[in-house]
């Protein structure tokens, strides 16, 4: 009876590992008639970097947003193609238009005392849309809203003169964080978005008959 001795039967598990898409996020574009309050994205960038789901990469500086920023699919397709600015390997361009901007100030007198609270609160409504470029589909489309404000307790006669930078900041954290919500809420739930699946080598056992 021949005996065969297996010196070594490799055991290779592998798991298939998701490779990121790729997303890049420009800097937004307002409508003519809404007043620039100096809101970007540069925070959405970053909850987006930070959520893990997408490799997020920079859009060439000539690239045409303003083209591309428009309802209609056909036209859209076409100015896509048209625009420079597109990288090899680019997934997604996440696209958004500031459609509202609204400064204020509130003034509320607490009884009893010669002392009120002033408030001043900024709030800024963006639409996105989310683009495939591969086949220049608009896949995801939603609002998204940041607030920002500060309160301040007042002397009688006296106005608010708030920290402008700091309203800033806290209105463009928090359209940061609503758009990851509605983007990943969007992203989780459909079939659209593609992912690039490959091999990857984990664990490779050794065995002696």
């Amino acid at each position: 009876m021949n005996k065969f001795k297996l010196h070594a039967v490799l055991l290779v598990t592998a798991k298939l590992a998701i490779a990121l898409p790729t997303i890049a996020i420009p800097n937004l574009v307002y409508s003519e008639d809404v007043e620039k309050v100096g809101i970007n994205n540069i925070d959405v960038r970053g909850a987006v970097i930070n959520s893990g789901k997408f490799k997020v990469v920079e859009a060439n500086a000539n690239f045409n947003l303003a083209a591309v920023n428009t309802s209609e699919p056909g036209k859209q397709a076409s100015n896509m193609a048209e625009s420079g600015g597109i990288q090899d390997g680019l997934s997604y361009i996440l696209i958004g238009q500031v459609i509202s901007t609204d400064e204020h100030n509130n003034y509320f007198q607490i009884k009893g005392t010669d002392t009120s609270t002033g408030t001043r609160t900024l709030a800024v409504t963006v639409s996105y849309k989310l683009l495939r470029l591969k086949d220049k589909a608009s896949i995801a489309a939603f609002n998204a809203y940041g607030t920002g404000t500060q309160t301040v307790f007042l002397k009688s006669g006296e106005l608010i003169h708030p920290n402008r930078s700091m309203i800033l900041r806290d209105a463009s954290k928090d359209l940061a964080n609503n758009v990851v919500e509605q983007l990943l809420g969007q992203y989780g739930s459909s079939s659209k978005f593609d992912q690039k699946e490959k091999p990857e080598i984990t664990e490779v056992k050794t065995y002696d008959n």
